[in-house]
């Protein structure tokens, strides 16, 4: 199945990673701003990765999701705390330092019910089994 996935990124290797990984099956559209998410047509959208800086990452998580339910990716950096990502932003993240292929999963692999980071359930909850992030990005059961 095709996948268009939307990048806002500081780092320009995260979009020739993920352009080489989805070569054939899918496109991604690496945005210069937040502001240029206005213009683009969500429902087009499978998977959104934001790679910013704290601010701008607040500014342009709140902005995608006020039209855009689909799957989330935040990438932080070390120092970042995962508990301080809101459990309504409903997003998976993946820290740095991690493989390629741990983003390409977590674009490409149809999301389970989530909790954030600091373990509260999200909007994506509907009281199926909770999951919880690992800093790999990976997801696994939680006891609830």
């Amino acid at each position: 199945m095709p996948r268009h996935v939307v990048l806002l990124r500081r780092d320009p290797s995260l979009g020739l990673a993920l352009r080489a990984l989805l070569h054939g099956t899918g496109r991604v559209t690496e945005l210069l701003t937040v502001q240029a998410w206005s213009a683009l047509p969500a429902e087009t959208v499978d998977a959104v990765v934001i790679d910013l800086p704290v601010p701008r990452r607040t500014q342009a998580v709140e902005l995608v999701r006020s039209s855009f339910g689909g799957r989330l990716v935040l990438v932080l950096d070390p120092s970042d705390d995962p508990a301080a990502v809101p459990s309504h932003h409903d997003c998976s993240i993946v820290r740095r330092p991690f493989e390629i292929v741990e983003l390409w999963h977590l674009v490409t692999t149809d999301p389970t019910p989530a909790t954030s980071t600091n373990g509260e359930r999200g909007p994506g909850d509907k009281g199926g089994a909770a999951t919880d992030q690992t800093g790999a990005g990976e997801r696994r059961p939680t006891a609830r």
